[in-house]
């Protein structure tokens, strides 16, 4: 599946530190969250579909980078607070 393979590369040159989240988000985001760099803001517990949800406030650790699927697609993500 390409989404996966772009996903994962995207991923490793996060955590590698030769490309920044925010900045990919800008560039491979596909939601209104691209302008903003990916950044969703505040959101509360419940407000997003489950897999995410579950991930975001269960699951994930600050500044880790995360993928996740939905029936939205794939989705990587980084928790910041």
């Amino acid at each position: 599946m390409a989404a996966k393979s772009l996903l994962d590369s995207l991923q490793i040159a996060i955590q590698e530190g030769t490309a920044r989240f925010d900045s990919t988000a800008a560039v491979y985001g596909s939601d209104a969250t691209r302008d903003r760099g990916g950044d969703l803001g505040t959101v509360a517990p419940g407000s997003m579909v489950k897999q995410f949800n579950d991930l975001i406030f269960y699951e994930a650790e600050v500044g880790k980078i995360y993928q996740v699927g939905t029936q939205f697609g794939l989705h990587l993500v980084e928790v910041t607070k």
